[in-house]
């Protein structure tokens, strides 16, 4: 069996699409252990695990406020953000390889190009398509 060979547009978009989980995951378990911390019981009899699950919207402020600046004064919250643009940035470099390596004509790619950016499932099926192709079969 062949092995597939990857460009880096494709190969970075995958690391930093499991970066940017792996941050974020990061930051959702210690919001988690924050809100479990606070021993909160909903009206309704539920535990909430995260901020957006409690029902008291004064509760629900004054630990999304207090969460916050934990967040931003431990830096999280930063590596967030940057994971997350350098996902975004890793995503429309992968797009653009998708669209130069595609072999349609002018109109089409330039309509492809522009649902690519408008177009929450369009963009998903291009970079669906462009990560199942194997690199070594496209002339570089």
């Amino acid at each position: 069996m062949k092995k597939r060979k990857y460009n880096s547009a494709q190969m970075l978009y995958t690391m930093a699409k499991a970066n940017l989980a792996i941050v974020e995951q990061d930051h959702n378990e210690t919001e988690e252990a924050y809100v479990k911390s606070k021993n909160l019981v909903n009206d309704d009899g539920t535990i909430p695990t995260r901020i957006y699950m409690i029902d008291d919207e004064t509760v629900f402020d004054a630990l999304n406020e207090d969460f916050s600046k934990i967040s931003e004064d431990n830096g999280s919250w930063a590596k967030v953000l940057e994971a997350r643009d350098l996902f975004m940035d890793a995503e429309s470099n992968l797009l653009d390889y998708a669209l130069n390596v595609v072999p349609v004509p002018a109109k089409e790619k330039a309509i492809l190009t522009e649902s690519a950016k408008t177009n929450y499932v369009i963009r998903q099926k291009i970079i669906d398509t462009v990560m199942r192709l194997d690199a070594s079969t496209v002339p570089e």
